[in-house]
């Protein structure tokens, strides 16, 4: 957790991204409450002067559903060993087992928080379900700094379709993981893109004070686990993945006979900084009014264990 919050960190808190080619791993010592493995941080977001951390908020196991907040000062002034204890805030998520009760009242199995964006002060959270599940969901929440609370919506729960394979049945632990908000739109990615057959994203306008129907956005193949999504400006967006060894992650690595399988090694970052694009070689944007498209890839650079994607979207 430590190493993978530092690579988004150097891309959102210092914001050398997209001016050097090259970046640098450091660790922090995270304060004992937040290092606790049994958070399960699934989501970030930069929001403010805070980078928010959520933790999966696990209700089935009696986990308590929360989103700490890290202030980036005393990020930085730990790495610049300044000091060493970093200044953080816990908000409680209120309202969660109510929206989860409406999804087990529907037969739909609760899993967790997966992803997180924010539009002004609303937060946005996709939930994962059991593999079985044909549905994930998005739902949004205030963020009331002063009570130190996120109050979700009861009334907002929005259906995501899972995508299948040609068999009918799901990507094992699979949900829409990498959530970005962009011109007032949330743009929302499923975590396997490499079907054979349609692969797409979502999009849902952000302003809609109701459930609205999510729209399709066709997708080019992604040789990657894609779990966490940033806007970058314009129509260009930063995907961050991890792979695990399990035999039931298995899914996820693209196997051997695959061109693409050469950026998936243990201990092999791929960078998409400037413009080292970590993408599937084929280039060409795909049909449809609206697409999501990757550049050409570069040759992948050793490193730790996560890759990062580029995706465009037109």
């Amino acid at each position: 957790m430590k190493y993978f919050l530092l690579a988004a960190l150097l891309c959102s808190s210092f914001a050398v991204c997209a001016q050097k080619p090259k970046f640098t791993i450091q660790g922090i010592t995270l304060p004992a409450e937040i290092a606790d493995r049994n958070n399960q941080f699934s989501g970030l977001y930069r929001h403010n002067n805070h980078l928010l951390l959520l933790s999966e908020s696990r209700l089935q196991e009696r986990a308590e559903a929360k989103v700490y907040a890290l202030d980036l000062g005393s990020i930085n002034a730990q790495l610049a060993k300044e000091t060493q204890a970093l200044t953080y805030k816990k908000y409680a998520l209120l309202n969660l087992d109510k929206i989860r009760a409406r999804l087990d009242s529907a037969g739909q199995v609760y899993e967790g928080l997966e992803g997180l964006t924010m539009v002004g002060e609303v937060a946005y959270f996709s939930i994962e379900t059991a593999t079985p599940s044909p549905y994930c969901y998005l739902i949004k929440g205030e963020l009331h700094d002063a009570a130190a609370t996120i109050t979700l919506d009861t009334r907002y729960l929005v259906p995501l379709p899972k995508p299948a394979l040609t068999n009918g049945t799901h990507i094992y632990n699979a949900g829409f993981e990498a959530l970005a908000s962009y011109d007032k739109n949330l743009l929302l990615l499923y975590e396997y893109n490499y079907f054979t057959h349609d692969n797409y994203a979502f999009t849902l306008p952000a302003a809609a004070a109701t459930p609205d129907i999510p729209q399709y956005v066709p997708l080019r193949r992604l040789p990657f686990r894609v779990t966490d999504l940033v806007h970058e400006g314009k129509n260009r967006f930063t995907a961050i993945n991890y792979f695990y060894s399990g035999n039931d992650d298995s899914v996820y690595r693209t196997p051997a006979p695959d061109p693409n399988a050469r950026f998936i090694q243990a201990g092999l970052v791929t960078r998409t900084i400037a413009d080292s694009l970590a993408c599937a070689t084929n280039t060409t944007s795909c049909a449809g009014n609206r697409c999501l498209s990757c550049p050409r890839s570069t040759k992948p650079i050793t490193g730790r264990a996560w890759p990062l994607t580029r995706v465009d979207i037109s």
